[in-house]
């Protein structure tokens, strides 16, 4: 299956800030919100999916595309999340 950027965008449902533009996780991560852990913070991009088979598909486009990025459980919210230096939406 090959996966497009429109496909991405309409998997996600809410793209913010990581770390570089003025939203910081880490006290977050450090409080246990991500599951497991994130490993790097300096992520520009976070990208929220309501299911995992949502962020399933959304974490094969990144490897189809070769783009680095940490996939995670959000436990406040009950989604899942991507973490990239792509901005894909």
């Amino acid at each position: 299956m090959k996966l497009t950027k429109s496909d991405f965008n309409y998997l996600s449902h809410t793209k913010m800030a990581w770390h570089e533009y003025g939203r910081d996780w880490s006290d977050h991560n450090d409080q246990g919100r991500f599951e497991p852990q994130v490993h790097n913070m300096e992520y520009l991009w976070g990208y929220w999916f309501i299911d995992y088979s949502a962020a399933l598909l959304a974490k094969m486009y990144l490897e189809q595309e070769g783009i680095k990025y940490e996939m995670f459980s959000d436990e406040w919210s009950s989604d899942w999340v991507i973490v990239t230096d792509a901005s894909i939406i």
